[in-house]
C-alpha cells in the first residue's frame, strides 16, 4: 500500500511540474506594436524576463549592434534565435493580450502602448514592478528628437520609480565624489574615460534589473519617482528587464548573465600575484609571482605594437627567462593610438583602419606631444589586422571621433568591448580553440561594456592615486561594478603613482586562497554568480544593513563579502591602527551550519551577528572574517 501511495503521489507531482513548467513558459512570441512613426518589439527572453525595442519610421533590422546574445544561454528559446518574432500586432488604440513568461507579465496600461512590467507571486497576484512613467505635465516615456537628415535620433525612456527604491549597478563610477552603492539621487554621465566605466545596467530592490542594450553616450538618471535613460544618437531603442523575488539578486545576476554572456575561468597564473617590476628582486627576496607585466612605451613609435628592438633585443628570451626565474607569464601593455611614425600607420591609413574625425583630420588625442589616431576596433578588418597584434589598452572618449559602426555619441561606449573582443578572436584563431568556458591567456582592461565579461579578460580600474580616500571610493566602484555583471574586477595595488609598500604578507595569503578564489570562478563561469559582493546580497534580511544600504553608510558600504565565505573591511583612514566592522545577523540556513563570524587573524569568534566591533587593524592586518571552517575555505569550499 504504501509503495502504491509513493507511486501516486511521484506520478501527481510529475503531472503538476508539467503543467507548472506548461503554465510559466511564454504565452506568446512577442507583440509588435505600431504607433505612427514609432514600431515597438515586446519578446519573452531568457527566464523572467523580456527584450523590448524602439524604432522609428522603420522595424529594428534585428542585426544591430548588440551586448544581448541572440539565442542566450539559457530560456525557453535557448538555442534558437528569437529574431523579431512575434504573434500579436496591435495598431495604435486597440489593446494586446498580456504576456507571461516564468514569474513576469508584461502589460499595457493604456491603448497608447505604454508598457508594466509585474512579477507573478506565489499566490497567483501580481506585483508591479515598474512602468513606463506616465504624468500629464511630463515628457512621453518615450520620446523622440531626430533630425531627419540621419535615421537615427536622440531618445528619452522614462519609467516609474517610488522614493523608497533602491538601485545598485550602473558600473563603475570615479567621478565627483562618488562612494555610494545605492544610486538613487544620481546621474551618471554614460562616457567612458580612465577609472570611469558607466554601464546602463541596475537592479532594484523590488527584484527586478534592467539593462539598456544601447553603446552610445547619454545618461541615466534615478530621481525620487522616474528613472531615465537618455541615449544622445542610436537607431534603435533596446532594452532587458528580468525578475526575481525581492533580495534574490543572485538569480538577477544568473538571468541577466545568461543573457549578456558569462566569464569563462581564468588560467591559473591570473589567480597569482601580478606586477610590473624586475623579476630578479621576487627571486631574491622569494616573493612568489604570476604575472608580470611589461607597461606603455616598451615600443618605439605608437601604433608599432611591437618592443623596441634597441632596449628590447630578445623579447621571447627574456619571457623564457622570466618564466625559469619565477614560473610567471608576461603580459604586455599596448595602445590603440596610432602616430604617423609607425611602421602601421601608412596600411592602417590607406585601408580605412583608423578612427576618423567629423573635421576630417582624424586626430583624436595627443600623448607625449605626438598627435594620434586610434585603430577601429569596430570594424572586423581592423581587429582581424590586430589578431597578430593584441593589442590590451582601451583609449579616453573622444566627442568628434567617427567609426566604422557610427558616431561616437552612437556606439563609443562599444569601443572598448570591441577591443576585447579583437583580442579574444586573435588568441581564438592563434590557439585554434572556442571554448566559451574556459581560458588559456587573459587581457587586462580598464574599460568595457555590457557583456564584456564573456570575454577572457578582466577589468582593472584605472590610474588610481595612493590615497586612503582613493581606495575607500574603490570599494563601492568594484561591488557597483559587480552589480553590473562584472566579477573579473581587480585595482592596482597600493594605486598607479604616490606610494610604495611590500606586501608579503598579503602575497603569501592570496596564494593559499587560490583553491577557493578557483572555484569561485568556476560558480561564477556556471551561473554569474558575483564574486564581490555588497552586503545588500547576502543580508538584505538585515534591517541594520538594508537602512545603512539606503543611506550609503560607510559602516555597511565600505565592507564587502569576497564569495559567501569571506568579509573584508578594509582600513580607509590613514594612520588609522583600530576599525569598526559591522558583521552582519547570519541567515537561518548559515545559522544551522553552525556558523559564526571569527576573525582570520586572531581565530576569535564573534557569534552570530548583528554586532558592531572595534577591531585591531595594524598595517599588516587587514580586517577579515570568515564563516565555517579556515581549512575549510582555504581547500576550496565556497
Amino acid at each position: 500500500m504504501r509503495t502504491l501511495t509513493t507511486a501516486i503521489c511521484c506520478c501527481l507531482l510529475a503531472q503538476v511540474a508539467a503543467i507548472s513548467e506548461a503554465y510559466f513558459a511564454p504565452n506568446s512570441t512577442g507583440i509588435k506594436f505600431q504607433n505612427g512613426f514609432e514600431r515597438v518589439y515586446i519578446q519573452p527572453f531568457v527566464f523572467n524576463g523580456f527584450r523590448v525595442r524602439a524604432s522609428l519610421l522603420r522595424d529594428p533590422t534585428g542585426s544591430e549592434l548588440s551586448a544581448l546574445i541572440d539565442p542566450p544561454l539559457e530560456g525557453p528559446e535557448k538555442g534558437k534565435s528569437a529574431g523579431l518574432a512575434h504573434d500579436q500586432v496591435v495598431r495604435y488604440g486597440n489593446a494586446s493580450r498580456p504576456i507571461r513568461n516564468g514569474n513576469m507579465v508584461v502589460v499595457e496600461i493604456s491603448k497608447t502602448g505604454l508598457l508594466a512590467f509585474y512579477r507573478v507571486e506565489f499566490d497567483g497576484s501580481r506585483s508591479l514592478l515598474t512602468s513606463e512613467f506616465n504624468d500629464t505635465k511630463a515628457l512621453v516615456p518615450r520620446y523622440y528628437v531626430q533630425d531627419f537628415r540621419s535615421s537615427s535620433f536622440e531618445a528619452t525612456f522614462s519609467f516609474a520609480s517610488s522614493p523608497d527604491e533602491l538601485f545598485f549597478g550602473a558600473g563603475q563610477q570615479a567621478c565627483c565624489k562618488d562612494h555610494t552603492v545605492n544610486k538613487k539621487g544620481q546621474v551618471y554621465d554614460l562616457i567612458n574615460f580612465n577609472s570611469n566605466v558607466p554601464i546602463p545596467v541596475y537592479m532594484s530592490s523590488k527584484g527586478y534589473l534592467q539593462f539598456f542594450n544601447v553603446a552610445s553616450q547619454g545618461r541615466l538618471e534615478f530621481s525620487d519617482y522616474r528613472t531615465r535613460f537618455v541615449s544622445s544618437e542610436t537607431t534603435v531603442v533596446d532594452y532587458y528587464i528580468t525578475a526575481a523575488e525581492p533580495g534574490d539578486f543572485d538569480t538577477l545576476q544568473k538571468q541577466y548573465t545568461a543573457a549578456t554572456g558569462r566569464q569563462p575561468t581564468p588560467p591559473d597564473f591570473a589567480l597569482g600575484f601580478q606586477q610590473s617590476k624586475l623579476p630578479e628582486r621576487f627571486v631574491k627576496e622569494k616573493v612568489p609571482v604570476s604575472l608580470i607585466v611589461v607597461d606603455f612605451f616598451a615600443w618605439k613609435f605608437q601604433g608599432d605594437w611591437s618592443f623596441d628592438p634597441e632596449f628590447w633585443p630578445d623579447p621571447a628570451g627574456m619571457a623564457a627567462t622570466v618564466k625559469k626565474l619565477t614560473g610567471a607569464e608576461m603580459m604586455v601593455s599596448l595602445w590603440p593610438s596610432v602616430e604617423d611614425n609607425s611602421v602601421n600607420y601608412k596600411i592602417l591609413q590607406e585601408d580605412g583602419l583608423l578612427e576618423t574625425t567629423r573635421d576630417g583630420p582624424g586626430v583624436s588625442d595627443s600623448f607625449n606631444d605626438v598627435y594620434t589616431r586610434n585603430i577601429d576596433s569596430t570594424n572586423p578588418a581592423a581587429r582581424e589586422f590586430l589578431y597578430g597584434q593584441l593589442i590590451s589598452r582601451i583609449p579616453y572618449a573622444r566627442t568628434f571621433a567617427q567609426y566604422f559602426v557610427g558616431t561616437q555619441e552612437a556606439a563609443g561606449k562599444a569601443y572598448p568591448w570591441l577591443h576585447q573582443q579583437a583580442i579574444q578572436e586573435g588568441f581564438n584563431n592563434l590557439t585554434e580553440t572556442n571554448d566559451p568556458t574556459t581560458c588559456q591567456h587573459m587581457s587586462l582592461t580598464r574599460s568595457t561594456f555590457a557583456g564584456g565579461q564573456r570575454f577572457c579578460s578582466y577589468l582593472w580600474s584605472g590610474d588610481t592615486d595612493s590615497r586612503f580616500d582613493v581606495l575607500a571610493q574603490q570599494i563601492t566602484a568594484g561591488v557597483s561594478m559587480a552589480a553590473s555583471g562584472i566579477s573579473s574586477w581587480t585595482l592596482d595595488i597600493g594605486g598607479f603613482s604616490g606610494l610604495n609598500v611590500s606586501t608579503s604578507e598579503y602575497i603569501s595569503l592570496r596564494y593559499q586562497l587560490v583553491p577557493y578564489v578557483k572555484k569561485l570562478f568556476q560558480k561564477l563561469q556556471a551561473t554569474g554568480s558575483s564574486i564581490l559582493r555588497p552586503l545588500y546580497f547576502d543580508f538584505s534580511s538585515d534591517s541594520f544593513v538594508g537602512n545603512a544600504t539606503v543611506t550609503n553608510d560607510p559602516l555597511v558600504t565600505k565592507q564587502y563579502m569576497f564569495g559567501p565565505r569571506l568579509l573584508v573591511a578594509p582600513v580607509t583612514v590613514a594612520g588609522a591602527s583600530k576599525k569598526d566592522v559591522y558583521l552582519p545577523q547570519l541567515s537561518s540556513s548559515m545559522v544551522k551550519n553552525g556558523f559564526h563570524w571569527t576573525h582570520w587573524w586572531s581565530g576569535r569568534s564573534f557569534g552570530q551577528g548583528n554586532i558592531t566591533i572595534a577591531i585591531d587593524a595594524p598595517l599588516d592586518q587587514i580586517p577579515v572574517f570568515y564563516l565555517g571552517s579556515k581549512d575549510n575555505i582555504l581547500s576550496g569550499n565556497i
